[in-house]
């Protein structure tokens, strides 16, 4: 995880210096802080030797640091000079016979089921929450970490995909007027495409990525992290996926990105899974090889 932050660091650093980016000093000053308040209080648990309550504090950490480090690779990416390829995704979506026009039109006609579609999407910052404390909570710290690998592995493949295939929404194509959070957003990502100098701002909340849906990658993925938890589990897989629909419902993606970011998110979850399966693999090897050691000297 430090490597992956290291990484992270560089490339914000290099692609600011790049794209002419800048963040005051202003806005970095109390996430450093909070995130100091977060070590001092896992070496506090670790000390009083209470490891599950140093788990949640580790994960809470690593999942503040990334929810700020992820910001400025978005924003390079943003940076960069490609044509918008939303034409490209509503011909995707016609393809799959399914237009994000034909699901508005059915929401008209159900409004108050739009409505709650519009609250679940909302819902996503809530069940992000529960999957990154409650796995460690419940003393589950290979599902977190498999949920924290698989994030970033989403993260890592997600953001260079997103600078060279960028949109704005469907709304772009379908010709709807878009709601004020959507208005904020394309704000946002025409004033990145301008050369002038661009201070990021660390409250900015509407993401930048449309394909893959981010959105549909973290519901997908906190919904597995969360069914190792017998009292979450549909519950928590139930809201996951009244997100994933959310997100074409509340005219932010297209069918596409849906779907791309499904795929992107079990991809992601098969990585982590791989990947915690080789370590336990790898220190199972190693305790055998320590044990025959200590069996060869005590003989």
């Amino acid at each position: 995880m430090s490597c992956i932050a290291l990484l992270f660091i560089v490339v914000s650093i290099s692609g600011m210096y790049l794209t002419n980016l800048a963040i005051s000093f202003g806005q970095i000053l109390p996430r450093a802080a909070l995130l100091a308040v977060l070590l001092a209080g896992a070496a506090f648990y670790r000390w009083r030797r209470l490891p599950r309550a140093v788990n949640l504090i580790a994960m809470t950490f690593w999942a503040v640091l990334f929810s700020f480090l992820h910001l400025i690779p978005m924003f390079v990416a943003a940076r960069m000079r490609v044509e918008l390829c939303d034409a490209f995704l509503a011909k995707i979506d016609a393809r799959m016979g399914i237009e994000v026009p034909d699901v508005l039109k059915v929401m008209g006609q159900l409004p108050r089921l739009h409505h709650f579609l519009g609250v679940c999407y909302d819902t996503l910052i809530f069940l992000v929450t529960l999957a990154i404390m409650v796995p460690p909570m419940c003393g589950k710290m290979r599902v977190a970490k498999e949920y924290a690998i698989a994030t970033l592995v989403a993260a890592m493949i997600s953001i260079p995909l997103f600078a060279f295939c960028q949109a704005v929404g469907p709304w772009v194509v379908y010709q709807y007027p878009p709601d004020a959070d959507q208005e904020i957003y394309v704000k946002t990502l025409l004033t990145l495409k301008s050369s002038d100098w661009f201070m990021l701002d660390f409250s900015y909340r509407y993401g930048l990525i449309t394909f893959p849906s981010f959105h549909t990658v973290l519901a997908v993925l906190t919904a597995l992290a969360l069914w190792s938890i017998p009292y979450v589990r549909w519950p928590a897989a139930g809201l996951a996926g009244l997100i994933v629909i959310s997100t074409v419902t509340t005219g932010w993606h297209y069918i596409a990105d849906v779907v791309g970011g499904v795929v992107l998110a079990l991809g992601a979850y098969a990585a982590a899974k791989g990947y915690t399966w080789l370590e336990a693999r790898i220190s199972s090897r190693e305790s055998v090889r320590k044990g025959d050691r200590t069996l060869l000297h005590a003989s």
